[in-house]
């Protein structure tokens, strides 16, 4: 039961993210294109997670984990240079990872890029963070 529970919680987490990234607070100009989500993440006694708008709520039990991709997708025709990164004490934890930090997208390309939230056993309270998503045209 506790891996079918597990299990459940992970493909929520995954259809929030997914959610998330496509309506995402976008600033454009003709070179930059930054997009901007708010992670709030509570360590209690179950693991759970929600959107709204540009903000992710993640409840997360100490010692399990959450894990999510994060489509990245470039919209335009030209050749972008993508960078991924986590600021705020989320990341300060370095409980929070994601699979690539940056890379090259042509024009029309999208890549799944991993991000998963470990908790350890020790881990208590709750921390803000920002994923920030910045392409550049090349």
């Amino acid at each position: 039961m506790d891996v079918m529970r597990s299990r459940a919680e992970t493909l929520l987490a995954i259809a929030v993210l997914l959610f998330i990234i496509g309506f995402g607070n976008y600033a454009v100009s003709r070179d930059r294109h930054e997009t901007v989500f708010n992670i709030y993440l509570n360590v209690s006694a179950e693991t759970s997670a929600h959107a709204e708008g540009n903000n992710v709520f993640l409840r997360v039990e100490p010692g399990r984990y959450i894990t999510g991709s994060v489509p990245v997708s470039n919209n335009s025709t030209d050749v972008r240079s993508i960078r991924l990164s986590l600021e705020g004490s989320l990341a300060d934890t370095g409980w929070a990872s994601l699979e690539e930090d940056g890379f090259i997208l042509d024009g029309g390309e999208v890549r799944e890029i991993g991000l998963r939230v470990d908790v350890p056993s020790s881990g208590s309270g709750s921390y803000e963070g920002r994923l920030l998503v910045e392409g550049v045209r090349v």
